[in-house]
């Protein structure tokens, strides 16, 4: 059969060039999930780092004022994983506690937990069990993706006698 000169068809540059764009195309659509991706882990973990933090605060509300000032008994506390630990790589954690209103040079009470979860009292401070307040800030910190570390804290200040004192 003979083809007339009228006939339409895509050259051999006209192909490279479409494919290229596909090519382009899917690299972006890739690049974009993976990010996607990224970002929704990261965000599972900083979730699951607040629940943390939360749970140490509630378990910490949940203490009488002497269980609150004793460094034994709030290494006790933190020897037992939190439940949402999981969801972090590498998870440690530290709980510091300072009399309330805040004094230059007061002693505080230290407690870590490493990523191992090897509880230690850093340092102490007995003196707490006779103040109205203690500055309680826990804070956990993580490996991220990138091997980045991560952290996040909260505070809260506990009277001796609760809030009706």
């Amino acid at each position: 059969m003979h083809r007339s000169s009228h006939e339409a068809a895509f050259s051999f540059l006209e192909v490279i060039a479409a494919a290229g764009l596909v090519g382009v195309f899917l690299v972006g659509a890739f690049t974009a999930n993976a990010r996607g991706l990224s970002m929704i882990r990261s965000a599972k973990e900083t979730g699951g780092a607040s629940e943390v933090l939360q749970q140490r605060m509630e378990q910490l509300r949940s203490c009488s004022w002497t269980e609150v000032t004793n460094a034994a008994t709030l290494r006790d506390l933190y020897a037992t994983a939190s439940d949402s630990s999981a969801s972090c790589n590498q998870l440690s954690e530290s709980l510091t506690l300072v009399p309330w209103p805040v004094v230059g040079g007061a002693t505080k009470l230290t407690i870590t937990r490493s990523t191992s979860g090897i509880t230690a009292i850093t340092t102490d401070n007995v003196a707490l069990v006779d103040g109205d307040a203690v500055l309680v800030t826990t804070q956990v910190s993580w490996t991220g993706g990138g091997n980045r570390t991560r952290i996040r804290e909260t505070c809260t200040v506990i009277a001796n006698g609760g809030l009706g004192r």
